[in-house]
């Protein structure tokens, strides 16, 4: 029994664009998920918290507009309330990306394509987020 090979193109030429967009998107969001583990090395020296209180921001790890007022004011709370607000829209963003890849070309690829496209999501930010654990003081300009 012989597999039957299929012609059918797994991004249509119409979609390219769209399919580069939304997966460059996808990059960025995950960064912003990955950011995190070195926001909280950062917080544990800059607001002197606890372990304990750290664990807030793993809980709330995604940012906005309501980062600046936090940062100017430098209070700990308004960091973690900010930190829940992108939270849930980061969230949304990822979910509704990965179906608009898959409606981006016949059901029959649609596996493949969502596979192409967090590949190179997933590549990129990983790459990013592992020099930044790495060191997080040298990207605020300083040694903590």
């Amino acid at each position: 029994m012989s597999a039957k090979k299929s012609n059918v193109p797994v991004i249509l030429r119409k979609f390219i664009f769209s399919f580069i967009l939304v997966t460059a998107l996808l990059s960025f969001w995950v960064f912003a998920n990955d950011v995190t583990n070195p926001l909280v090395a950062v917080f544990k020296d800059v607001f002197v918290i606890t372990n304990a209180q750290s664990t807030w921001v793993q809980m709330a790890f995604y940012g906005a507009l309501l980062s600046i007022p936090a940062a100017v004011v430098a209070n700990f709370n308004l960091f973690i309330v900010e930190l829940y607000v992108l939270t849930f829209g980061l969230a949304f963003l990822e979910n509704t990306a990965n179906p608009y890849i898959l409606s981006m070309g016949p059901p029959e690829t649609a596996t493949q394509r969502l596979n192409l496209a967090q590949a190179f999501t997933y590549r990129f930010a990983d790459g990013y987020v592992y020099r930044l654990n790495s060191h997080p003081a040298d990207y605020l300009g300083e040694r903590l």
